[in-house]
């Protein structure tokens, strides 16, 4: 009741301020009120500062986080170099299939005139060898 005296206003009056639950409002004057503060708030600004100090470290160390994680990401290829990659290999396994169906026949064809010509060669070889 002593800030009724300082803001000169009656008792009634303050205590119905002050007893009013619906708005939060304290009256005091400005001195009351800096002492109010000072002995009420101390302990809880330094629990203040504290979780305030907690939560920028906190903040350092997801930063930190988040830009390992970043570096990461920027070493692994990006979506357009896969597809592209992706893209050339096709195009290597194309040409390869490609080249076997062209080679292969080729293959076949040599492989059958070599078995020609060496049974020829043996048979050959075999009568020269029987005529002795």
């Amino acid at each position: 009741m002593k800030c009724a005296d300082c803001l000169n206003i009656t008792g009634e009056i303050y205590d119905h301020l002050v007893s009013n639950s619906s708005p939060n409002l304290r009256w005091f004057c400005d001195t009351c009120d800096k002492v109010l503060l000072d002995d009420s708030h101390s302990g809880q600004t330094q629990q203040q500062k504290q979780k305030l100090n907690n939560l920028i470290s906190l903040i350092g160390r997801l930063v930190e986080r988040y830009e390992t994680i970043e570096s990461k990401l920027d070493s692994k290829c990006s979506m357009d170099e896969a597809k592209q990659l992706d893209s050339r290999i096709k195009h290597i396994e194309e040409k390869l299939m490609q080249y076997y169906r062209e080679l292969g026949p080729r293959f076949q064809s040599l492989e059958s005139q070599l078995q020609s010509s060496s049974t020829q060669q043996i048979s050959t070889s075999l009568s020269k060898v029987l005529q002795y």
